[in-house]
């Protein structure tokens, strides 16, 4: 897309030109769902990711607290199906926990 006409700089300074915009603004989708599940004595992890999203490039946190450091998670993940598994064994019951994925792309 083109667009035309007078643009005002900072300053005030009027100038003349043509901005080129492209139109595809979007953001990428990387991640299409995520969801911890309570387990007997664990915490279940699935996640399914947008096809072009390379699975080597993923790592798990998670963070005891609202204010607690992430830490990074080293989960056995498996493929099912279209999406991912990992169970989180390494947690106490009563306790409130937090997870997140980290893709470096």
């Amino acid at each position: 897309m083109c667009v035309g006409g007078d643009f005002v700089l900072i300053g005030a300074t009027p100038r003349s030109g043509i901005a080129v915009l492209d139109a595809d603004q979007s953001t990428p989708t990387l991640l299409t769902s995520f969801a911890a599940e309570p387990q007997a004595g664990a915490i279940g992890l699935r996640w399914e990711l947008a096809a072009s999203v390379p699975a080597r490039a993923l790592r798990l946190e998670r963070a005891d607290a609202r204010t607690a450091p992430w830490m990074r998670l080293d989960l056995e993940v498996r493929l099912e199906g279209r999406g991912y598994f990992a169970m989180d064994r390494a947690v106490l019951p009563g306790r409130t926990y937090g997870y997140r994925l980290i893709a470096e792309l």
